[in-house]
């Protein structure tokens, strides 16, 4: 006879201890496949509606920390949550999509599941519930110290004529600081752009005027 696998046992290593029975009641409560996904620049992770039939598809990047993966896979169940429950559609990132992600994640937080250092900042970031974490420099910060990951950098603090990459990939040097945003010419199109100072870059290398 062959042995019964736990498909979920053989990514457990990716969620935080802590969190694993949450993501388990995921797997009972819903159907739907997980795929760990290669790394992608422009995305952390992503829902796909069900075929004809099958079952919804939730990807997550295989490079994420745990504390990031399991912020996203729950980011990814809200969605499913949503499409089961509002069968017309509805905004991909709308009121219900931001009333669920919210509930799932508070509940965690006043069960003491995540770690205190991540309330405050989670109970802000909740305030608005923005589609991703790439403005949220000091949630960011955090999740990557617990995961052990390298700090964020954002642009208010590169200098003036830096060049730096945005998560799209798009090159850019920032040329003039203003209030809340940044005055930037991207080198991959020769325009003007005004980017949030909080948002987060990337290193460019071998970079060539």
């Amino acid at each position: 006879m062959y042995k019964k696998i736990d498909p979920l046992q053989a990514i457990k290593h990716y969620f935080p201890p802590e969190t694993y029975s949450a993501a388990e009641d995921c797997f009972r409560d819903y159907r739907f496949n997980l795929r760990i996904s290669k790394p992608r620049k422009n995305k952390l992770g992503s829902f796909k509606p069900s075929p004809k039939g099958g079952n919804p598809l939730i990807t997550v990047n295989a490079d994420l920390g745990q504390y990031m993966f399991f912020l996203v896979f729950m980011h990814e169940i809200a969605h499913l949550i949503v499409q089961n429950k509002y069968p017309r559609n509805v905004l991909s990132h709308g009121k219900e999509w931001k009333s669920t992600y919210k509930s799932l994640i508070i509940q965690l937080l006043d069960d003491h599941i995540l770690p205190a250092e991540l309330d405050p900042l989670l109970r802000k970031y909740f305030k608005k519930t923005p589609a991703t974490f790439i403005r949220q420099t000091e949630l960011l910060r955090e999740i990557n110290r617990l995961d052990g990951k390298e700090q964020t950098e954002t642009l208010t603090n590169v200098p003036l004529n830096s060049v730096f990459a945005l998560s799209n990939g798009k090159r850019f040097v920032k040329l003039e600081t203003r209030r809340t945003r940044c005055r930037c010419l991207c080198l991959d199109n020769k325009r003007y752009y005004d980017v949030a100072c909080n948002a987060q870059i990337f290193p460019v290398k071998d970079h060539q005027s």
